[in-house]
């Protein structure tokens, strides 16, 4: 769900622009799915769900992290 939201904002291609878009995608998931950004973010999870979203968290980690880089990459050139 988050990443779908957060892919949207890939064909931008100002990178400044694209970061933006990415940033208010993201606080617009909060707002829009409070239940689910709580369980994403969540520090203590509970014990019957805390692999899935251990590994849900990893891999959003992965997803953005590998959005943000090039961008990064492109502002510091």
């Amino acid at each position: 769900m988050l990443r779908n939201e957060l892919y949207k904002s890939s064909d931008v291609a100002d990178p400044m622009e694209r970061l933006v878009r990415m940033g208010e995608a993201y606080v617009g998931f909060a707002f829009d799915n409070p239940r689910y950004y709580r369980a994403l973010t969540q520090t203590i999870p509970d014990k019957e769900d805390e692999d899935d979203r251990k590994a849900e968290r990893a891999q959003l980690l992965d997803d953005v992290s590998s959005m943000i880089k090039p961008i990064l990459n492109t502002i510091s050139e």
